[in-house]
């Protein structure tokens, strides 16, 4: 599992392809950073996790991570995604005193198990806490994506 640098040296900085307009995914989440107005959307397919970075001030969507998942590691992955509990989770997981703030969505489309989309505003949900932990191992600190379960939900 190697990252992309999308290095290039003619300007001396990383440069990111444009994205597509979508990915083929098994889980789909959706990270949005509100009052800066961006966030990314990770799309994890049984043999990649391809990250894209967007705004909603006009650059187009840019794909800034892709990790090709094989051998042992895309076994593990299937089996977690085969064994999550998708159906026993509610639709949304909401701290209604909060009015801005952590803002996630989850979207599954796992073959065998209805098709879902999950809200998650300011408040824990173990199951996709876990959900998270396991996405950040294939990531690096700016990507990963925040706890959701314990007490320091967010961090």
């Amino acid at each position: 599992m190697v990252a992309p640098a999308y290095a290039d040296v003619s300007v001396g900085r990383p440069t990111y392809p444009e994205a597509q307009a979508s990915y083929p995914f098994v889980v789909k989440v959706r990270k949005f950073n509100g009052a800066r107005g961006f966030g990314f959307d990770y799309f994890l397919a049984p043999d990649s996790l391809t990250v894209v970075a967007w705004n909603d001030f006009g650059p187009k969507r840019k794909e800034v991570l892709r990790v090709a998942i094989d051998g042992a590691e895309k076994a593990r992955w299937s089996r977690f995604v085969a064994e999550f509990p998708v159906a026993k989770l509610a639709s949304e997981y909401s701290n209604r005193a909060v009015s801005d703030g952590l803002q996630l969505w989850f979207d599954f489309n796992v073959p065998g198990k209805p098709q879902k989309q999950i809200h998650v505003a300011n408040m824990g949900q173990d199951d996709l806490g876990r959900l998270c932990e396991q996405l950040n191992t294939l990531l690096s600190a700016p990507l990963k994506l925040p706890r959701l379960g314990g007490p320091t939900v967010g961090r």
